[in-house]
């Protein structure tokens, strides 16, 4: 498996990233039975996701990381819609939308 990104998939991904890590929506008690990392190890990957515009098969933890941050915050209730936009630029059915595609593309 080989995925490259544009330049607006890295971004939201990264926004997403970083709602995931440093937003309200995962209260730490729960973050890592929500997610399967801890926090600190998704910081990692938040921090250093400008580096990174291609994923290959070493970086299945990453494309994981990823696929359940973005799953959470479409379907975990963090009832913390009123400042999704201080964090993520696209609306949730955008992000819907490209999520799906995400997915569709690591399983090809």
């Amino acid at each position: 498996m080989h995925i490259k990104f544009n330049d607006k998939e890295k971004k939201i991904i990264k926004e997403c990233l970083n709602a995931t890590v440093n937003g309200p929506f995962f209260p730490d008690w729960e973050f890592h039975t929500l997610l399967g990392f801890e926090r600190l190890y998704v910081k990692d990957i938040f921090e250093n996701w400008s580096e990174m515009s291609e994923l290959k098969e070493s970086a299945n933890d990453i494309i994981l990381v990823i696929k359940v941050s973005i799953g959470n915050l479409l379907s975990y209730p963090h009832g913390n819609e009123d400042v999704w936009s201080d964090y993520i630029s696209i609306s949730k059915q955008e992000l819907e939308a490209f999520y799906e595609s995400f997915v569709i593309s690591i399983k090809n």
